[in-house]
């Protein structure tokens, strides 16, 4: 039963290479054989805990402007709610300040605090009247109690005795008994001290928690952010300074959280301990001083600094599959990409702006290129849009409105910042506040998009190994453990407010799955020898003389390429599969165009538009050699030719000329790939996996994505506008192993508009079974759907939405299996002595707390760690109970046929993601394409 061996990682001929040795693998060795079979994963996850006693308040606030409307501003109401609380706080002393500051989150509409607020126990409460916020008002409307959720109470409830005692506040192993403190409650009273030692030991405790004298308490202080090791040092605390521990809330005060109210204050706390130690870009923490500067091979900077950027996110799930919910806290490690070059070294070119002058042609070239676009501030990290170029002032020559400085002196005297090139030309329009528009010199700002160079080396020097990312997670604890960090002279923030992390990270039960069976035209592809492209090679369909459909091959080229070399290749390897579709030896026209874009769809329009008369199976191929690494023709061509219902495939002659001699071995392999999506789009398909005997015949595989547009930066509104997003549908119809048929929809959609999906998955399920041949008139027998981009929380309700439409498309008797694939998770999986999990890794664990969770490793790169994707199943029939769903998954990630090797997430998932992003680039959104004329077409390929 086949393990795993992907010479790209292994190396050398036995598998030795990286893994170390000099064999190993296939060829015996002394290299570490490859894993296999069951084994135990090492997670990202720390185990968390709350205390006996945690509790946290919400207070719910109004904040209205002199207008008496609602202020929506959250920076506004954040302002308001600081100025607020120093009110609040009049005659206390700055240090008592800082720490009761330090337990206060604001949150939108409401703020988190660890404690009850003096001066707001009689709600509502105006705390501010307007006399100096610019009669702005904000006054507190209600305050709520929360104690952790019921699922985690529970589950302390229903422990030891000792689970009805705190947690030590540093981590120990064994725990000494939580406290009892008298109920006359004399905390912070010398003359109050108990008349006994406080017990020690559990059963000591038990005892007197039970009696009805005494009261649970944690080893933490109320009043501060305190923790303490023993009852002892919490009580001198409490006596010098005149606080009280944390004590149980008295039934009818509080109630549990729910889990998403829960999990989202804990993040928030969360944030405030990593802000304390590291600065916050974005959703990450990094630390600004430690960067690596890539270089090329000749030892030239690619400008460009590479930071670590931390990912910390606590959520309540099930760590075993089976087991009991926790609340667990994932640690990830990402690269932050930063440019060096200043937007005004990328205008010039390198040269010196002190001196070189730039032409009437590089002014319009720059503000075509950069107009737009989204720049970062060096200096504050903020991101601003492009409104305009102004190449008639400098820094030092426009003048800030009514400041009397010009912005070379206000950038020094006002952000401490002297400019480098104060006279450069030109000075950058972005929108400011209010429709505004300001000014920054253009060497303070970088452009966001990276260069093509720097792009096409982000598996090299934006990844990290196993071992990099084990040290960060190393260090991460040491800066949230209790006793592991100390900040401003004061505790851990976490175990200060009742969250507790375990030293250790959570392992796991896991297995290595062997490969699935795969099968091409009379051959048997090993898919264990990783990209099986050399296999496929040697497919042959052997199709009879009289069953050919020879394609009209028509060429679009671009005026300085020889395009009748290329496709003579193109045409050699396509025919050499002896197929039911062939091309001929002659193109059946060929279009000359230019490499500017409105002379290359305008030639096609030309070729292609109304009056063209074209013959039957028309081929269009499109030999186009952009300027750039993309081709920025590409999304309209495409969109004539899928409006026409024509298929095309294009190749990009920008990154590998075809036509020299001295790229012949990277051409091969482009142009076998390239073969291989023309026999696909047509509707052959080059190979397959099998289908398992439990799986129900004829079955519909689905795969469902949302494209969402990036907004799009308008002048004439000075702001970014979002443009639609797009759902793609994906419809696989098997009959049997190597017999399917394929019809997809696309949909326009509202701006951000994930889900109500369930209409057009009713309409494409039943427009495809009229519009496939072989599928017309057939009762489906089961159906089993891959949904991605849904969250946690909306698993339910994607599921309610959604699984309707296959009963009232297929029958109501249809088995179903619905699973949610999210690939943006921060989970990772290691071998438990810190190295990377193959491909084909199976976990079943960190679970969703209400569905059936796994995880699959689906590919395995070679310069960085491994990136499961998780599978929630949200809903599994019974007429399906035979079925694996896990290794149906596995299959179905190696049926991808745009890439010959292992997916991440199943075929039909990751073309409705193709899908969705082809459609969702038209200007249209895709409502101009012909499904009609394209079923059993995977024409997006």
């Amino acid at each position: 039963r086949g393990g795993y061996n992907d010479r790209r990682d292994s190396g050398g001929r036995g598998g030795g290479g990286r893994d170390g040795g000099r064999g190993g693998g296939r060829g015996g060795g002394r290299g570490p054989p490859p894993l296999k079979g069951k084994c135990n994963a090492l997670t990202n996850v720390l185990i968390a805990a709350t205390t006996p006693n945690f509790k946290y308040y919400v207070y719910t606030c109004e904040a209205k402007d002199r207008n008496d409307k609602t202020i929506d501003s959250a920076g506004r109401r954040r302002q308001l709610l600081s100025v607020a609380l120093q009110k609040l706080f009049v005659g206390k002393s700055e240090k008592e300040k800082a720490s009761l500051l330090r337990q206060i989150f604001f949150s939108g509409t409401f703020f988190y605090t660890a404690m009850p607020l003096e001066g707001l126990s009689n709600l509502p409460f105006l705390i501010l009247d307007g006399t100096d916020t610019e009669r702005d008002t904000m006054e507190v409307v209600r305050c709520d109690c929360f104690t952790a959720p019921t699922v985690l109470k529970q589950q302390q409830q229903a422990a030891p005795a000792k689970a009805t005692t705190a947690a030590p506040a540093w981590g120990k192993a064994a725990a000494p008994a939580a406290p009892v403190a008298p109920a006359a409650g004399a905390w912070g009273k010398p003359a109050a001290a108990p008349a006994a030692a406080p017990p020690t030991e559990v059963a000591e405790c038990v005892a007197a928690v039970k009696s009805s004298t005494a009261v649970s308490i944690d080893y933490r202080c109320a009043d501060c952010t305190k923790v303490f090791s023993d009852f002892n040092a919490m009580k001198m605390h409490c006596t010098q300074v005149g606080h009280k521990p944390v004590e149980e809330v008295g039934e009818g005060s509080s109630k549990p959280a729910s889990v998403e109210s829960f999990s989202q204050y804990c993040n928030t706390i969360l944030q405030q301990a990593m802000g304390e130690r590291m600065a916050r870009w974005g959703r990450q923490y990094i630390d600004p001083k430690s960067f690596t500067t890539p270089k090329d091979r000749q030892g030239r900077e690619l400008g460009v600094n590479v930071f670590k950027a931390y990912n910390v996110e606590f959520a309540v799930g099930k760590p075993a599959l089976r087991g009991p919910p926790k609340l667990m806290l994932t640690v990830d490690l990402t690269a932050k990409v930063i440019r060096t070059k200043s937007l005004l070294n990328a205008i010039y070119g390198g040269r010196d702006p002190n001196s070189a002058n730039l032409s009437d042609k590089d002014k319009a070239a720059a503000k075509r290129h950069f107009v737009g676009q989204t720049v970062i501030s060096m200096l504050d990290k903020k991101c601003h849009s492009i409104h305009d170029i102004i190449f008639e002032h400098s820094a030092a020559s426009l003048q800030v409105e009514g400041l009397g400085l010009s912005h070379a002196e206000y950038f020094e005297q006002r952000k401490a910042h002297k400019l480098t090139y104060p006279n450069a030309k030109p000075i950058i329009a972005v929108p400011g506040r209010n429709k505004s528009i300001i000014y920054l010199p253009a060497e303070v700002v970088c452009a966001d998009e990276l260069d093509d160079e720097v792009k096409m080396q982000l598996p090299q020097i934006a990844s990290f190994a196993p071992e990099v990312r084990n040290n960060a997670i190393e260090e991460i604890k040491r800066f949230l453990i209790p006793g592991a960090q100390k900040t401003r002279g004061q505790n851990g923030l976490l175990p200060a407010l009742g969250i507790q992390l375990s030293g250790d990270r959570l392992t796991l039960a896991a297995e290595v799955l062997e490969a699935p069976v795969l099968a091409a035209a009379g051959v048997n592809i090993s898919a264990e020898r990783g990209n099986w492209t050399t296999q496929l090679a040697r497919a042959n369909f052997r199709a009879e003389p009289h069953q050919v459909v020879k394609l009209n091959a028509i060429i679009v080229y671009n005026r300085t390429l020889d395009y009748q070399e290329v496709y003579d290749k193109v045409k050699q390897m396509v025919n050499t599969h002896n197929s039911t579709y062939r091309l001929p030896d002659k193109p059946f026209k060929a279009v000359k165009a230019e490499n500017d874009q409105e002379r290359h769809w305008g030639a096609v329009e030309v070729a292609f538009g109304k009056g063209s008369k074209l013959p039957e199976n028309v081929f269009v191929i499109d030999m186009t050699k952009p300027r750039a690494a993309t081709d920025p023709s590409y999304h309209v061509v495409k969109k004539m030719f899928a409006t026409g219902g024509i298929l095309s495939q294009f190749i990009n002659f920008r990154n590998c000329n075809h036509n020299n001699p001295n790229m012949s071995r990277k051409s091969q392999i482009i142009l076998g790939g390239v073969a291989r999506q023309i026999l696909n789009k047509v509707g052959v398909a080059i190979w397959w996996t099998s289908v398992p005997r439990s799986l129900p015949l004829p079955a519909v595989f689905v795969g469902v994505d949302v494209f969402h547009a990036p907004r799009k930066y308008d002048a004439k509104t000075k702001r970014k506008v979002a443009r639609p997003s797009v759902a793609a549908i994906v419809m696989q119809v098997v009959h049997a192993s190597g017999r399917c048929e394929w019809y997809t929809e696309t949909f326009k959609r509202d701006a951000g508009q994930e889900y109500h999906l369930g209409d057009a998955l009713e309409g494409t399920f039943k427009r495809g079974m009229q519009r496939l041949p072989n599928s017309r008139g057939k009762k489906i027998a089961s159906c089993v759907m891959w949904r991605d981009g849904v969250g946690d929380a909306a698993v339910a309700a994607t599921a309610s939405q959604e699984i309707p439409a296959v009963h009232k498309a297929f029958g109501p008797n249809v088995p179903v299996a619905m699973l949610v694939c999210q690939k943006r998770i921060a989970t990772k999986f290691f071998q438990t002595n810190g190295q990377k999990m193959p491909q084909g890794l199976l976990v079943q664990g960190v679970s969703h707390l209400d569905y059936d969770t796994f995880y699959i490793n689906g590919t395995c790169p070679p310069y960085a760690t491994p990136k499961p994707v998780r599978y929630i199943v949200a809903r599994k029939d019974a007429g399906l109970g035979k079925l694996s769903i896990v290794d149906l998954t596995w299959a179905q990630c190696h049926d991808y046929h745009n890439w010959a090797g292992a997916i991440k997430v199943p075929a039909v998932c990751q073309l409705a993601h193709k899908l969705a992003e082809h459609a969702g680039n038209f200007d249209d959104s895709g409502d101009s394409i012909d499904h009609n004329r394209f079923a059993n077409r995977l024409y997006f390929l």
